[in-house]
């Protein structure tokens, strides 16, 4: 992983969510994810996180099952 990726979180209480890959040191990560509209940088472990196929990409623009979202065009 390289850091700006998109991962999802699969364990703990935030699995299910995708962030933003920030960094890590040894067996844990620092992930930037997004809680009600806000940015936090969390610190996980490793086995916690999952890569997805959607790297380096908005974390708002991809959804639960790692697919980009496709925008509606403006009227």
């Amino acid at each position: 992983m390289h850091i700006g990726d998109i991962v999802k979180i699969a364990e703990g209480p935030l699995a299910g969510r995708l962030a933003r890959f920030a960094g890590a040191e040894g067996r844990r990560v620092l992930v930037e994810v997004e809680l009600q509209g806000r940015q936090f940088e969390v610190e996980i472990d490793l086995d916690w996180i999952v890569a997805t196929s959607a790297e380096r990409k908005s974390v708002a623009a991809v959804d639960a099952r790692g697919t980009t979202r496709r925008r509606k065009p403006l009227a």
